[in-house]
């Protein structure tokens, strides 16, 4: 049985750091220098802010990723050029997925997609109206697939991974879920992980981040994302 639930203690906090240092560190060769090796764990700062998430099989740790939620730290605003959605969105209302993980065995399972919803559920739960990523080019297509859109030219330049696109999921945009044909939107009349609200540019409030570059398309999540993550 697979399920992704949000991690409420300090033994399953754990168990997510070990998922992470058995992927970035010992399979990507990551982050060597400030993970615990000898606890096996690769942890930092925002795992006290940020919800965590566990996905488990059969009872079996297999796969975590991570949600803050806003107003982000100013340096993460900085390097995603959240100002480029200033008057669109409240910094308030922005949240950040990262430290998508799923171990190999598990790649390419229904894993990865279940995570990703949990982290959506996990920013409309506590009022967020757009969540953002950044991840490696290769992975662009894939997040496009699910909803989310470019929405700045910049490009992050993390040391450990090299480039790194930041992107943006309007959490209430049901026209573009739907335009997209992304596992997020709503079948016909059925029911949605999103609220029924679709978010229109020229609507006298809010806009959307620009529709460029959106390759429609459905299927399953590379089994990439699931190594490189968010």
């Amino acid at each position: 049985m697979m399920k992704v639930e949000v991690v409420q203690t300090a033994a399953g906090l754990v168990q997510a750091q070990n998922l992470r240092y058995e992927v970035y560190t010992e399979e990507m060769k990551l982050y060597g220098e400030r993970a615990d090796s000898r606890g096996r764990r690769l942890q930092d700062e925002h795992d006290e802010t940020g919800i965590q998430l566990l996905g488990t099989v059969d009872g079996k740790p297999a796969g975590t990723a991570r949600v803050h939620a806003g107003p982000l730290p100013e340096a993460w605003c900085r390097d995603l050029d959240a100002g480029a959605l200033a008057g669109m969105i409240p910094p308030e209302r922005m949240a950040f997925g990262s430290g998508l993980t799923v171990l190999p065995e598990y790649r390419g399972s229904p894993l990865v997609l279940k995570l990703i919803n949990g982290v959506v559920e996990q920013a409309i739960r506590v009022g967020c109206e757009v969540l953002l990523l950044d991840c490696v080019p290769h992975l662009i297509s894939l997040y496009q697939r699910l909803g989310w859109r470019r929405y700045t030219r910049k490009i992050v330049q993390d040391p450990a991974t090299g480039a790194l696109i930041p992107m943006a999921l309007v959490l209430h945009d049901q026209e573009h879920l739907a335009q997209v044909r992304s596992s997020l939107a709503a079948p016909e009349g059925g029911e949605t992980l999103l609220p029924r609200r679709a978010l229109r540019a020229g609507d006298g409030r809010r806009r959307a981040p620009p529709r460029g570059g959106v390759a429609p398309g459905g299927g399953r999540a590379d089994a990439r994302a699931e190594r490189d993550g968010f």
